[in-house]
């Protein structure tokens, strides 16, 4: 958590939701074994001691078992979206001091985390976040 979260009750924060690849789980952002990646809340402090970046909140859910390359049916969301849409976001607005809205929140991945990212920016009715920064894996259909 921030530094300042529990001196500051007063402040509200924008919230990154951070995915993992495929294979992976959310353990793997803040591993500290350098061969196993992580190290985000370092990183992001470092940014923020810098001026590089605001303080905020991040979230890294594990979405391994609701992951897939497979597109759902055009007009209903997948099931990584109906997760994020309907329990991961509502919870961490209701649990902690952010800044609900769309404008304060960013979604972002590694790999099969950042496909997971896209649909819930572009295809689901909320959109629930307005900037999203991802390296999405992408599917090649065969046929």
């Amino acid at each position: 958590m921030l530094a300042n979260y529990e001196r500051n009750s007063n402040a509200r924060y924008p919230v990154l939701y951070l995915n993992h690849g495929g294979g992976d789980d959310d353990a793997k952002w803040s591993a500290e074994d350098p061969r196993s990646g992580g190290y985000a809340g370092d990183i992001l402090d470092s940014l923020i001691a810098a001026g590089k970046a605001k303080p905020m909140i991040i979230v890294m859910p594990n979405t391994r078992s609701c992951a897939t390359f497979d597109p759902s049916p055009i007009g209903t969301d997948d099931k990584c979206s109906q997760e994020y849409v309907k329990d991961i976001i509502p919870y961490i607005d209701n649990h902690y001091r952010t800044k609900a809205s769309r404008e304060h929140r960013a979604l972002a991945g590694l790999s099969m985390g950042g496909m997971v990212c896209c649909t819930p920016v572009f295809r689901t009715s909320i959109r629930s976040a307005n900037f999203i920064f991802t390296a999405p894996a992408t599917s090649r259909r065969r046929g």
